[in-house]
Order: structure tokens, then sequence, then C-alpha cells
């Protein structure tokens, strides 16, 4: 990942399974990140990323959807300070039942990543469309500050958004995860 020959792809917005939030064009934000495993059981494409598990080992993961580095480029001239709630993906995109979100910081910056105390069941429940979700109508339960070396983790059904920064990069590794 900070190597003087890094896999970093350039990427506009990021694609949704079916029944997640859709983003409305002017909202998407560019980023780069890099998709470093599509495999399970620790069978990644390249041995030498298995660095990158370290953060979330000691949850004893079965399996392991995702792994993503993002690195986000400050934004001073953006009105919004993050970007509209999302998930990351629905267990059926998975084909299980349950997942495990993580983001681990890679470094210290500005963009908190927010926590909604909306679910995606309690969500649907109360009649909330794509655009109430994306307009802020979604209430928020916790800011989280990225501090180099934290981890956090909740559920796969629950709204978070990312911090857009304005004052340094920010780099994020995000997973997605069985945890019986």
């Amino acid at each position: 990942m900070v190597s003087d020959q890094p896999r970093w792809v350039y990427h506009r917005g990021y694609s949704t399974p079916k029944r997640i939030p859709k983003l409305p064009e002017s909202l998407k934000y560019p980023s780069f990140f890099f998709n470093i495993v599509c495999a399970n059981r620790f069978k990644l494409e390249d041995p030498s990323y298995e660095i990158l598990l370290y953060p979330i080992l000691k949850l004893n993961p079965q399996k392991i959807f995702k792994i993503r580095s993002v690195i986000q480029h400050p934004l001073r001239n953006e009105d919004r300070t993050y970007l509209p709630p999302h998930l990351d993906a629905l267990p059926e995109h998975y084909q299980t039942d349950k997942f495990k979100v993580g983001v681990y910081y890679v470094n210290d910056s500005d963009g908190p990543t927010i926590l909604y105390k909306e679910t995606y069941n309690s969500a649907i429940s109360k009649g909330y469309t794509d655009e109430d979700i994306n307009n802020g109508k979604l209430e928020i339960e916790t800011v989280v500050e990225p501090k180099k070396g934290r981890l956090i983790l909740f559920d796969h059904d629950k709204y978070h958004s990312t911090g857009i920064p304005k004052n340094n990069i920010r780099c994020v590794i995000n997973y997605n995860f069985y945890v019986s």
C-alpha cells in the first residue's frame, strides 16, 4: 500500500448492490481505492498484502469478503463535511446472513466517520426513501475522528457516512468480514 509502485485505481463514486440507496451523481465523491482481496479464508490474490489483515486478526474472522484501502485528498472548497449515509453491502451480496464492517485509520486526519442510529431495517420500517437517506433524515449516533491505529467495528446493516477531509489526506482500510 505504501510501496513506491502502489496499485491505486481512480474511482468516482462506488457501485452498490440492489436495495442500497444509490447516490445522485451530484453527491458522488472522487477518491482512490485499491480492492485488495476478493477471496475467502485469507486466500489473498497477492500474499504480500497479508499485513493488511493484522488489524482484524484478533477478531478471528472466518471469511473475508472485502479489504479495500481508500485514500481521500482534502477538498477545501467542498461545502459538505461528509458524504450521504450508505451501507457497504447487504448479506445476500456475500451469500451470508450477516457480516461486520471494520474501518481502520491508517493516519491521523480530519474527515470523521459518522455512524447513524438507523439500520437498514429500521429505515425501511420508518418508510424512508433513498432521498430521505441521502438528504440527512437519519439521526447521528456517533462521530468517530480518524486516529492512526484506531479500528471501529459495526454491524453490516448500520448506516454510516464518510467524512470529507479539508486539511490532510484521509486513508482508511475498509473490511467486510464474517465472525461467528
